[in-house]
């Protein structure tokens, strides 16, 4: 999950959430600039605090304190989110040599001219010598790469 500690108001919330408010005194923390300067005993610290309790746990905690948090989610959790299902967001595409797979559409939404996906994801090199020659390679030019193994 992610914080945000820098106003006076939310470090002093996050430092009683995870149960060190000796944080708010200490030379090495007591302000933004020491924080800043500290930052990875911070982090030391504050990964072996959250370490002892699951995500929502933390999460309540630190919204009862008023600090702003978010999660940060794996890829099942954000295609399960509720604002993401409604949004429609995942399209099945289906491909001759790959089958049936999932991608992500567009993230504008367009009423009057709507985004379409219509093919897959090109393969690996699939478009090089396409691109090579929009940007005024010859075929000799882009045969020299090749042969370098450059492309």
């Amino acid at each position: 999950m992610i914080h945000l500690s820098h106003p006076p108001k939310f470090w002093i919330g996050v430092t009683e959430v995870i149960g060190r408010p000796d944080l708010q005194t200490d030379p090495r923390t007591k302000d933004r600039h020491a924080r800043s300067k500290n930052f990875d005993m911070i982090h030391e610290i504050f990964s072996k605090a959250v370490q002892s309790a699951p995500r929502e746990h933390w999460l309540k905690l630190l919204e009862e304190k008023d600090v702003p948090c978010a999660p940060i989610n794996n890829f099942a959790e954000v295609f399960e989110d509720p604002q993401v299902k409604y949004l429609d967001r995942l399209v099945k595409v289906t491909d001759p040599e790959f089958g049936t797979f999932q991608l992500v559409r567009n993230g504008v939404n367009l009423s009057e001219t709507p985004v379409e996906i219509g093919l897959r994801p090109p393969k690996l090199g699939e478009h090089t010598t396409e691109t090579l020659r929009a940007l005024g390679y010859g075929n000799a030019e882009i045969e020299d790469l090749r042969q370098r193994k450059a492309i």
